[in-house]
């Protein structure tokens, strides 16, 4: 219910979407490439998008997931919407984006106030207190919430999830912040700016993953979703429909294709090949394999070149299992390692490398499967593309809230984002 409220408003336009087009601009922003999509709501289908513009350019300026250089970021940012304004045939103006990085992190936090009417009937006002409340959270010099997301509501003991019109002395409530290091979120809303486009909000990435691939019957029953990308691997823990837990860590595929071109000798661009084309599939065969390709920098022509499958085995399943063991670590210490019926979702770019989910069945020790943006007409099933579809997706949920097809109190969430102001 409340994951709707995944974004902060940087800016807030006069509507979540263009007067004249009914469609959504959606951004990830990452270390290897920046994506975009414009999304349209198929109207009168329940749950259906069409993408009628997707475009994909290398990135520049961030590592790890965290902006670096705000301005080669910028040109990168025009340089990709100059071509979705092409292939879409729209001019944007305006759009939602996601913000990464390992210094992410949540931090649980309860609220309580008294009810202030005198029947001691729950009103929107007395919703709005205790959240608010519930922000007030003790962080370090520099840290700062990103967005609170509201768990549970209790009333004279009872847990509910919308308190509106019940009777109380007290309200509380329990919350799930998202929290960042500041100067890290401005240097993205600096690069977006620069970029003469007008940001609706934003949404940290593994939160925008698990709204475009996990149903909601795997959050109640339990679940973590992984996103593999290049620079990062993020994750996010769900139970009883509520948000538990979310980390990311400065570990990825392109490790991987690292480790390939150092323990192969060649180079970066033949060991993304390799790591693509051949992945963990080959772990039984003895013979070694021929692959053509460049394998030095700045080599014009390519050759064929030989290695031992084994080698290449060992290579990627090292690190692999370094990013599932960090994953497994977090659930330990949340006491849910090989306790989430719903299992483990593998998602993002590096979910594509063969061979992948079974190792992640060994290590996490959960039933593991592959997670893609569905309902989605335009895009094939690409777990590479799940945070992109997914900031669409939170856009879309707030579009409706606006509308006021939900009941009040989603309608009255929005009411928690923090603004940014340029």
């Amino acid at each position: 219910m409340f994951f709707t409220q995944a974004f902060v408003k940087i800016v807030l336009s006069s509507n979540f979407m263009s007067k004249t087009n009914n469609f959504i601009t959606a951004i990830d922003i990452g270390s290897h490439s920046i994506k975009a999509i414009n999304v349209l709501k198929k109207p009168g289908v329940t749950d259906t998008y069409e993408i009628f513009g997707k475009a994909e350019i290398p990135s520049f300026g961030v590592r790890k997931g965290i902006v670096q250089d705000p301005d080669k970021l910028a040109e990168k940012i025009k340089l990709l919407l100059e071509e979705l304004d092409r292939l879409s045939g729209q001019k944007i103006v305006e759009a939602y984006a996601s913000i990464n990085g390992s210094h992410i992190f949540t931090k649980e936090s309860h609220g309580s106030i008294a009810i202030s009417r005198a029947d001691e009937k729950i009103s929107q006002e007395d919703v709005d207190r205790v959240v608010e409340s519930a922000q007030a959270i003790s962080l370090p010099h520099n840290k700062e919430v990103l967005i609170t997301l509201p768990n549970e509501f209790i009333v004279e003991g009872d847990s509910v999830k919308d308190p509106v019109g019940m009777k109380g002395v007290r309200l509380e409530t329990d919350v799930m912040a998202v929290c960042l290091f500041s100067p890290y979120q401005k240097a993205l809303e600096k690069s977006l700016l620069d970029a003469d486009l007008q940001v609706c909000g934003v949404s940290a990435s593994p939160l925008a993953a698990s709204r475009a691939v996990l149903d909601l019957q795997q959050k109640e029953l339990g679940v973590v979703i992984i996103d593999i990308g290049a620079a990062t691997t993020g994750m996010a823990v769900f139970q009883e429909g509520k948000l538990m837990h979310m980390a990311i860590f400065p570990i990825g595929s392109d490790n991987i294709t690292n480790d390939i071109a150092i323990g192969l000798q060649t180079s970066i661009e033949n060991a993304e090949n390799i790591k693509k084309k051949i992945g963990l599939k080959i772990v039984s065969k003895p013979k070694a394999v021929k692959v053509k390709g460049k394998t030095a920098p700045n080599q014009k022509t390519e050759e064929d070149f030989n290695f031992d499958p084994k080698i290449l085995n060992k290579i990627i399943a090292s690190r692999v299992i370094e990013i599932f063991g960090v994953v497994n670590k977090e659930l330990k210490m949340i006491n849910k390692a090989g306790k989430l019926p719903g299992g483990a979702v593998i998602t993002g770019g590096g979910a594509k490398i063969d061979g992948i989910l079974e190792y992640a069945k060994k290590e996490l020790k959960l039933p593991v499967s592959l997670g893609y943006p569905k309902s989605f007409l335009g895009l094939e099933k690409d777990p590479l593309w799940s945070v992109a579809c997914g900031i669409a997706l939170l856009a879309f949920d707030e579009g409706i809230e606006e509308q006021g097809s939900e009941n009040g109190f989603v309608l009255q969430m929005k009411k928690i984002f923090k603004i940014f102001k340029p």
